[in-house]
């Protein structure tokens, strides 16, 4: 899941509760790269409130095969969530790699300021520590997060807090991965209440560990 191994959130004084959808465009990689990219999603739709967050892919085959991404802060969980089946899946914790990454790239603040979404935004470049660029950012400080404290948040689109150092909340992000070059924009940003049941497993949900067999592309197993 690029989006949520890739954006750099921050925590700010304020905390946005609603909802923010971004679009996802791929181009480039070759031919070899065109069914790859039928998997890909088309957009995301983020519902935030406090610590917790539920993540919806729109468009590609991923949408259907993953179903919601739901983190319960409170909890300390993640799950997988697939509505139309009434199933989900409790995702492995992983440790935040915050601390340990820090240093190992060289973040300058870029010239290409904008407005995304009605949001002022600052513009900054992640590069190696050998000069190659892996990411582009605009972030604003005008919108404000709570990250998670546990385990879940190394798996939260809103708990890589300071991977790059970076303060701020992306709304656009571009990089590179596979000869590919993916860019997520914020199309709209929404602030309004959420239910708290949107980040809970719904009783009658067949709850299971993650498969990740499930995910793999030309087999059952």
């Amino acid at each position: 899941m690029v989006f949520l191994t890739s954006l750099a959130f921050a925590q700010s004084k304020k905390n946005f509760e609603g909802t923010i959808l971004f679009s996802f465009e791929v181009s480039g990689g070759g031919q070899e790269m065109e069914m790859a990219k039928a998997f890909m999603p088309t957009g995301y739709v983020f519902k935030i409130k406090g610590e917790n967050s539920r993540m919806s892919i729109q468009g590609g085959m991923m949408a259907a095969m993953m179903g919601d991404v739901v983190v319960n802060a409170a909890k300390d969980q993640v799950y997988m969530v697939n509505d139309a089946n009434k199933s989900a899946m409790l995702m492995p914790k992983e440790e935040g790699k915050a601390a340990d990454e820090a240093g190992k790239y060289d973040v300058q603040k870029g010239a290409d300021k904008r407005s995304i979404a009605g949001f002022s935004c600052e513009h900054y470049v992640v590069k190696s520590k050998e000069g190659e660029l892996l990411a582009e950012y605009w972030v604003t400080d005008e919108i404000a997060i709570k990250a998670p404290k546990g385990k879940s948040s190394a798996s939260s689109p809103i708990g890589q807090s300071g991977s790059y150092g970076i303060s701020g909340f992306p709304l656009r992000v571009q990089m590179s991965q596979m000869g590919m070059l993916i860019t997520m924009e914020a199309k709209e940003v929404k602030k309004e209440k959420l239910a708290n049941s949107l980040f809970e497993v719904p009783k009658d949900y067949t709850l299971s560990d993650f498969n990740p067999a499930m995910f793999q592309m030309g087999g059952d197993e």
